[in-house]
């Protein structure tokens, strides 16, 4: 091994020349790979979709629901099988095991989804299957507002999302708050009854005046003509002197029965824009989406650069604003990263200087960025990304690479200063180190190895940190070991340090420390009562450690709230809430949020909640508004969520749920409480009741359970005697009420632009023409809607029965069980795991489950300890080949044991550390702890090592005197890894919230193994 790095000593030109390449090949390919904002998930989990329009929730259940999941329940590396039935929709998620082919899976979905298809109901659309993306999130979300009529507004969206869609990179572009063109046919129902007609013959008259086919062809002189008959529609104004033949032989015209409108179709949803304070105003929403794979920051610069291109033309008179861009967060990501990096850089040469030098400080903070830029190469041509996990894992490698560096560096002043050449330094340096170096950075990289057999979706999320992790300590040690010897031999010059005022004062700090350090080692070796009493505390304080998280005082979560740029308020109101009342209920939220500061617009969303919500709704009862925040804010997100939800505390026109979008991995809610049962209505009281409870414990919030919101319907019977007696069918019949209602498309006119629906329904509203209010009505009006049957006309009211009953918005079931849920947020100081456990003891004490009703508690704090444990288990699995590469190193278990004792005892270090810094044991802070237990294993394998080299050189001398100068020896680089490791954890803390418990972590527990080690 030696003579490989005694290659670069002696090729010195050929040797910058080959790192100056990598540098600038890893500088170019740094700009090159691809950037996102999170890793892409790819969980096998397939999605079967069925449109049922008109039925109710029970029959999707029962005709759709349950007969696709009998079909599909037995399939092979199905893990769990949950399903929605809704009103008119069916949605059926098939989750997979995670080592199940996303693609094979999906085929045999498909391919049992088919087989069941005969079976389902005629009158509803084929099942879907697709696949479930779990950052199906948008990466733009835009607003443009402008004067323009609706019609012209429907325009502009349509023209905006095919610019969009054209842009590289870009899937898909959803258009929210726009109203597309649509003639409506508003058929008055007392005229129907005058002329004897019926819906069916409005919707036959409009369809049979707006056709074309072709007619086949002449021939006339030897020359074929074609014909075709053109009688399509060419302008809605055509649609109202359409003519209806009556049964009594006369003619009446469209225009004398319906009024028709060349207008836009009902809102199903609205949208606004509000800018710096001012009112809100008209706006569409535009979501913009990218390709698995693509650069988020180029998708963000190419769509940026089509609105600028666009405000000259299409947006000319528009205003625009970006609430969402997800390229920008990227880029500040990696700016931060940079300035933390270069901090570091600074902070690590500033302490060298004061200690070894400032050329050597300088040759050793390069390691830095030479290691990062080679590793981008390893990075990306390995497929990796740069996002959210792999930037953590950059910020997380800067405190563990300057270790080899440091050692290399201090070892040759060392020798340099007594005087040897620069050529022997490096030589002696490279024959004693190279091995211990190698064997400590093959420690740390076993140690992040397990990470890449973490399952699901939290091992897919952060599969890129062992790949980084292990490419910038490659990179790190190939730096130590082949360039900075050679650094070291160009810049540095050989004798005794300077004689200025610094060098005596390094001198004589460096002296004064070993001299302490000599002398109180001395003393702890020479006395047993100290090492006893020094192990019992150790033992106990690793106890009380250990404690700490689980009695609750050190708080455990999976990802701490970090400040975010944006926060969306939801708004949900009871089953039946038409839009306009939502969007009422929408404008008071606005009149709340006109005043707030440090908002810089937001968008308003009537129809659906938001995108960055668990699981995204739509409907007319739902709305949502998503706050941009300014940059040079006063208060943080979390501060901004706690004024918000104090101002909605006694909001009562809806229920209102302020949030920010989710930090890590895709995971459940805080709190989720799951009932099982055949009853819904059993279900759903227990549900309710249990709701109460939970609402009751300090720091819960947004406390929500199934079935709560279920409005009322009105349910018509068929009177089957009366159907059979008037000869009616309980399908023409229900097309009757649909079309009078709401609605059915009779034809849809061509034009150059698009398609124009053309719609025709009842009015059941006869106090207003206007389209929109004609289902404004009393149930009188549904009863007076005309029937034609061979015996005259009747009215609808005469055969059917009408009742009014309780809505079941939505039966859920998990593994083809009936389940309601019971789900709640928690504060930000709030355990939720006592949370949980005070809510489990309250409940077993004053309710009880019915009869067949089963409960089960789980959550985030469920999917916390699935993550936790296996993490915890692959470091274990970590510690188990540390200890292997350990003992192949020194072929002795028992120095084995000594090296890898110091690992478990930093957890008291990085739990005292949490608990003075009052931050939670989080998954940045268990990725702190396997880093930690690499740095800490390198600075226990060099000591040990230099100790086996000097017994080796002195067999017969005294064993603690060996050991006593061979610890005295090696304070001054321990300490220096240890000082400069920490100090460039500093500016880690102040960067974002969610680094501070990693930066804790490896500064506290570093602290504390050195103490250990130079202890030991």
């Amino acid at each position: 091994m030696y003579p490989i790095w005694n290659f670069f000593l002696h090729r010195r030109h050929f040797s910058f020349l080959l790192f100056g390449v990598l540098a600038l090949w890893g500088l170019f390919l740094a700009f090159a790979i691809n950037k996102e904002s999170a890793p892409e998930v790819q969980i096998p989990i397939g999605i079967v979709m069925t449109i049922f329009p008109g039925a109710s929730a029970e029959e999707v259940e029962k005709l759709i629901t349950n007969k696709i999941e009998q079909q599909i329940a037995n399939l092979t590396n199905l893990s769990k099988l949950t399903s929605n039935s809704s009103e008119g929709v069916s949605t059926i998620v098939a989750e997979f095991s995670a080592n199940a082919d996303i693609e094979e899976s999906l085929r045999d979905l498909r391919d049992e989804v088919d087989k069941i298809k005969p079976e389902l109901p005629d009158d509803g659309n084929e099942p879907t299957v697709a696949e479930l993306n779990f950052v199906d999130q948008p990466v733009l979300i835009i607003a443009i507002s402008t004067d323009a009529p609706l019609q012209r507004f429907a325009e502009l969206g349509e023209s905006l999302k095919s610019e969009l869609q054209g842009v590289k990179g870009v899937s898909r572009v959803e258009i929210l708050g726009v109203r597309q063109r649509e003639v409506q046919v508003v058929v008055r129902k007392e005229e129907l009854v005058r002329h004897n007609l019926t819906f069916n013959d409005v919707i036959s008259a409009i369809r049979n005046s707006n056709a074309s086919a072709p007619a086949g062809s002449i021939v006339t002189g030897n020359i074929e003509y074609g014909l075709r008959f053109a009688g399509d529609i060419t302008d809605p104004s055509e649609i109202a002197g359409i003519t209806l033949r009556t049964p009594a032989g006369s003619t009446v015209y469209l225009r004398d029965i319906a009024v028709v409108s060349d207008g836009v179709e009902g809102a199903t949803s609205l949208s606004r824009l509000s800018s710096a304070g001012a009112p809100s105003e008209q706006a569409l929403s535009v979501n913009v989406y990218k390709n698995r794979g693509a650069d988020v920051t180029r998708v963000s610069k190419d769509i940026r650069a089509k609105l600028t291109d666009l405000q000259n033309s299409l947006l000319k008179d528009s205003s625009v604003a970006v609430a969402l861009d997800s390229g920008e967060l990227v880029k500040d990501d990696l700016g931060n990263l940079t300035r933390s990096g270069l901090i570091t850089v600074s902070l690590v040469i500033l302490c060298l200087i004061l200690t070894i030098g400032w050329r050597e400080a300088i040759i050793a903070g390069l390691a830095v960025p030479l290691s990062f830029l080679i590793a981008f190469i390893g990075l990306y041509y390995s497929g990796n990304s740069i996002n959210f996990v792999s930037l953590f894992s950059l910020i997380l490698a800067v405190g563990i690479l300057v270790d080899a560096g440091i050692v290399m560096t201090e070892a040759m002043v060392v020798r340099l200063r007594r005087g040897m050449t620069q050529m022997t330094a490096a030589q002696i340096t490279l024959r004693e180190f190279a091995w211990p170096l190698i064997a400590g950075t093959t420690t740390t990289i076993a140690v992040f190895v397990p990470l890449f057999f973490i399952s699901g979706v939290v091992g897919q999320f952060i599969s890129s940190i062992p790949f980084t992790i292990i490419f910038v300590l490659i990179a790190a040690q190939i730096v130590a070991l082949a360039i900075i010897p050679l650094l070291v031999i160009t810049f540095s010059q050989s004798g005794a340090p300077g004689s200025g005022r610094l060098g005596d004062i390094q001198a004589k700090s460096v002296q004064w420390a070993r001299d302490w350090y000599r002398s109180r080692l001395e003393r702890a070796l020479s006395s047993s009562r100290f090492g006893k009493w020094f192990l019992i505390g150790i033992v106990l304080a690793f106890i009380v450690a250990l404690m700490l998280p689980i009695v609750g005082i050190v708080k455990v979560e999976f990802f701490p709230v970090e400040d975010s740029d944006f926060v969306f308020i939801n708004l949900e109101l009871p089953e039946g809430t038409t839009l306009f009342e939502t969007d009422l209920v929408m404008r008071s939220i606005e009149e709340k949020l006109y005043g707030e500061q440090d908002i810089e617009n937001f968008i308003t969303t009537v129809g659906g909640t938001s995108a960055f919500s668990g699981s995204p709704e739509n409907g007319e009862r739902f709305g949502n508004v998503l706050l941009l925040l300014l940059k040079d804010r006063n208060r943080t997100s979390g501060e901004l969520l706690s004024d918000l939800r104090q101002k909605f505390a006694l909001f009562d026109k809806g229920v209102v749920r302020i949030a920010e979008p989710q930090g890590g991995p895709p995971v459940g809610a805080p709190i989720l409480i799951k009932f099982f049962g055949d009853d819904l209505g059993e279900l759903s009281e227990i549900a309710v009741r249990a709701k109460g409870i939970l609402e009751d414990i300090p720091g819960t919030i947004d406390v929500e359970a199934g079935g709560e919101n279920d409005g009322l319907e009105f349910v018509l019977t068929a009177d089957h005697a009366k159907f059979a007696e008037l000869g009616l069918t309980s399908a023409s019949v229900a097309g009757t009420l649909r079309t009078a209602v709401y609605g059915t498309e009779a034809t849809s006119i061509r034009t150059l632009r698009d398609d124009i629906r053309v719609v025709v329904r009842g009015n059941l509203n006869t106090e207003t023409a206007n389209s929109d209010l004609a289902n404004h009505a009393t149930i009188d009006s549904v009863k007076q809607i005309p029937l034609s049957t061979p015996r005259g006309e009747v009215l609808l009211g005469s055969v059917l029965h009408i009742t009014l009953e309780k809505a079941t918005q939505l039966i859920a079931h998990e593994d083809r069980k009936r389940v309601i849920s019971l789900t709640s947020q928690v504060l930000a100081d709030a355990n939720v795991r006592d949370t949980t456990n005070l809510f489990v003891s309250r409940f077993e004490s004053e309710l009880e489950l019915p009869a067949g009703v089963s409960m089960n508690v789980g959550g985030e704090n469920e999917e916390v300890d699935e993550s936790f444990k296996e993490m915890f288990y692959a470091l274990i699995a970590g510690i188990f080949l540390m200890f292997g590469i350990v003992v192949l190193a020194f072929n002795s278990l028992r120095l084995g044991w000594y090296t890898l004792l110091t690992v478990p005892l930093t957890m008291i270090g990085v739990i005292g550390g949490l608990f003075l810094t009052q931050k939670p044991v989080s998954f940045p802070s268990l990725l702190g702890i396997v880093a930690l237990a690499g740095v800490v294993i390198n600075n226990a394998i060099i000591l040990v090592d230099s100790f086996l080299h000097r017994l080796r050189e002195n067999l017969q001398g005294d064993y603690k005197k060996i050991l006593v100068e061979t610890a005295v020896n090696r304070l001054r680089p321990i300490l220096l890894t240890t000082i400069t490791t920490v100090v460039g954890m500093i500016p880690l803390i102040f960067t974002a919230a969610i680094w501070a418990p990693l930066a804790y972590t490896i500064m506290f527990g570093l602290l504390f193994a050195t103490v250990l080690t130079l202890k030991r």
